[in-house]
């Protein structure tokens, strides 16, 4: 008797279960495909010997650079006693490395391998990283070395890289790994700034060069449209099983409720909003973006049953998990402008007061001469911030409020001379 009970029981939960399924699907007939031509980045045809991504690679299979070399010049980096000769060594090693990474520096073209989805392996991103760092040990030997027109060189050659890494039509990491390149190129030039001997007229070169490597919007809002050719890749491959979830049986229903036309229709409306917002500055963008992004997301489906009620559980539940990582992308873009900005402000300063002897009043002074007119804060869209008082330069950053310079409200880049 018990038996039979049990086995009713499992037969009334396994037909409950089915019937919820069923419904599931009926509520959930697809719509027609989204057209989102405007979302899909055409690839290029680059032959392998034009494009930089050859040479970039090469380059990653040729460093030489262990953990142990790695903590070393980090600490050396952040101010420990300069070993010349294992830097020397270090260098010479990784000549063939360099040789690629200067032949990749010399293609105008970049394109990597093909992204299917979210599981593609990305490999050649860490070494990239790097090759940076190394980079900058090289320009700070150089530098060390008396070679400073050289160590200035490779220093915005770092900054460069990180530019045609940004552009290099990958994904969003893509983007901001050349963004944290730019990072350590633009440090080791204000680094070396302080007690250049350079003359003027090659330091108001350097101005006019990063003047052209600000954040590249065209190539932030390439990064999301392949973001959203991967988040459709990764919807298609889920819904037609090639792709495992490895959630179980979680992971069945949530194929099972997936409608795959209506889930890329939620990305598409989202990647339109985050693409129009990449020209703007972190005001116009909570102001003018932010709003329409919190109306065309998801969280109306705030309950489980108006979830289950949508008919598109599974296509919700990947939209939640893929689409926060792009949350504060804005502030990422407004951080790398004020970076290049406020190097660009520091080397017109350094030439101002080479001339001078004293810094400028206010940053009026060094216009027309070093910069054709005051970088603008792209937190807010007024001009970057300066007192000489305190000797800094400083954006309002995100709170968007001018807090006088102030290290933990404000951004700043410390004037060192």
């Amino acid at each position: 008797m018990k038996k039979t009970i049990v086995i009713c029981v499992s037969v009334l939960i396994l037909l409950t279960i089915a019937a919820v399924c069923s419904i599931l699907v009926y509520l959930g007939k697809d719509e027609p495909p989204p057209n989102d031509a405007d979302l899909r980045l055409a690839r290029l045809n680059i032959p392998d010997e034009e494009n930089a991504f050859t040479y970039f690679d090469l380059a990653s299979n040729a460093l030489s650079y262990s953990d142990a070399d790695r903590e070393k010049t980090d600490s050396m980096l952040e101010g420990d006693e300069w070993d010349a000769e294992f830097v020397e060594e270090l260098l010479s090693t990784n000549k063939e490395m360099f040789d690629f990474l200067a032949k990749g520096m010399a293609c105008t073209e970049i394109q990597i391998p093909q992204i299917m989805n979210a599981y593609t392996q990305l490999p050649y991103l860490s070494p990239w990283r790097r090759i940076a760092t190394l980079s900058k040990v090289r320009g700070l030997h150089l530098s060390k070395d008396g070679r400073e027109k050289e160590a200035f060189e490779e220093a915005l050659r770092i900054v460069e890289f990180g530019q045609m890494i940004e552009r290099s039509r990958g994904v969003l990491i893509h983007h901001l790994v050349g963004i944290a390149v730019k990072k350590l190129g633009l440090n080791a030039l204000r680094e070396m700034l302080a007690d250049t001997t350079l003359d003027e007229e090659t330091l108001r070169g350097h101005i006019e060069t990063l003047a052209g490597l600000m954040a590249d919007e065209g190539a932030l809002a390439n990064a999301l449209r392949m973001e959203y050719s991967v988040s459709a890749g990764t919807v298609d491959s889920v819904a037609d099983g090639t792709m495992e979830t490895g959630f179980g049986f979680s992971g069945r229903l949530l194929c099972l409720t997936l409608k795959p036309n209506k889930t890329k229709r939620m990305f598409a409306a989202q990647f339109r909003l985050l693409i129009d917002g990449t020209g703007k500055t972190l005001k116009e963008y909570t102001q003018e973006v932010s709003p329409r992004l919190a109306k065309a997301s998801a969280d109306e489906y705030d309950s489980k049953v108006a979830l289950l009620l949508s008919g598109n559980m599974g296509g919700i539940t990947l939209y939640r998990i893929l689409m926060p990582a792009f949350g504060g992308l804005t502030k990422v873009k407004c951080q790398e402008n004020v970076s290049v900005a406020g190097t660009r402000l520091l080397i017109a300063l350094k030439c101002y007061k080479m001339r001078t002897g004293k810094l400028p009043r206010t940053l009026d002074a060094l216009v027309p001469d070093y910069i054709d007119k005051i970088p603008a804060d792209d937190f807010d869209g007024e001009p970057m911030r300066y007192s000489r008082e305190k000797k800094l330069i400083y954006s309002v950053g995100e709170n968007l409020q001018d807090d006088g310079g102030d290290a933990e409200k404000d951004i700043i880049v410390e004037i060192e001379f």
